[in-house]
């Protein structure tokens, strides 16, 4: 499989999974955790950089289902997430050594959220309005999916994550 069509199809579980966000009431708290990881992918054996989002302990089955995002340098005009400072995907693999993680769901202004490290730990929405706040959240959990724990349409021979952060923000889980 290209990695269009792997983008593709993880876009595709992504957005399907998007249709039924969790739904918080006005000032109630719902948390989620980050992962971070990297994707086999099958039969070239090409590893790519993916993030993906969970209400709670994540496994293969979730990572399935929900999709994921591919790691990109800029996320500014498409979908994906961007990671800076040391502590990223292609660097330590350190959630306390990130300093910023943006994320565009769905390429438009509503579902575009940036986590900074140096702003009290805050996540906020495109237009700058905080919505929540994150903490690294190193050694809480991760899991390794092998081909056979893996939707066949993904075409991936294995899933590894780990837990980056813990999110809590009082509107529906803004990704995912």
């Amino acid at each position: 499989m290209k990695l269009s069509a792997l983008v593709g199809a993880a876009l595709q579980l992504a957005t399907l999974a998007a249709a039924g966000p969790i739904d918080v009431k006005a000032n109630e708290q719902t948390s989620f955790l980050i992962y971070g990881g990297f994707i086999t992918q099958k039969p070239t054996g090409n590893s790519y950089g993916v993030w993906a989002a969970y209400p709670d302990l994540g496994d293969c089955k979730k990572f399935s289902k929900l999709g994921f995002y591919f790691e990109m340098s800029d996320v500014s005009h498409d979908k994906g997430v961007a990671c800076d400072g040391e502590g990223c995907l292609y660097k330590k693999k350190d959630p306390v050594a990130v300093d910023r993680l943006e994320i565009n769901a769905y390429n438009d202004k509503k579902d575009h959220y940036t986590w900074y490290k140096n702003r009290d730990n805050h996540l906020v929405d495109f237009n700058d309005k905080v919505v929540g706040t994150c903490l690294p959240a190193p050694n809480v959990d991760s899991f390794v999916c092998s081909e056979k724990d893996i939707d066949p349409i993904l075409d991936l021979s294995k899933a590894d994550m780990k837990t980056f952060f813990r999110c809590n923000t009082n509107i529906p889980i803004p990704f995912w």
